[in-house]
């Protein structure tokens, strides 16, 4: 993608997030590559977001979450009596994960399985 192009695509993918919460009131929970599909219309980026298999609107969150490793923010893998409830930030947080990826043109979960499988080899992970 050209700079412009990748400029596009990533406020495309905002404005989806901004929608979902301010118009209809749902945290997805689980935003990740893989859950965005991109329809080119002419010059222009349209980001859908998809599987809302772990959403919930906002204001039934609670403090449980099963999304993907790597995607989610930090307070989310809390043990659970420190966790607080899952918010628009832990969204935005994802969708950080994600314009990274798109950034550095690298898959963010494919770094995280090498990175893993590195870590469990040399003894870190027992």
């Amino acid at each position: 993608l050209t700079p412009i192009e990748t400029i596009k695509l990533s406020t495309s993918i905002l404005t989806a997030m901004q929608s979902l919460h301010q118009d209809f009131g749902i945290l997805h929970r689980d935003l990740k590559t893989n859950n965005i599909i991109i329809e080119l219309r002419g010059e222009d980026f349209i980001a859908h977001l998809i599987d809302f298999g772990t959403s919930r609107l906002i204001q039934k969150s609670d403090k449980f979450f099963s999304g993907t490793i790597g995607y989610q923010a930090p307070e989310t893998l809390a043990p659970m009596k420190e966790r607080t409830i899952y918010t628009l930030q832990a969204d935005y947080f994802s969708v950080g994960i994600v314009l990274a990826e798109l950034l550095s043109k690298k898959n963010y979960q494919n770094f995280l399985t090498k990175l893993l499988k590195e870590w469990e080899q040399s003894g870190h992970l027992h």
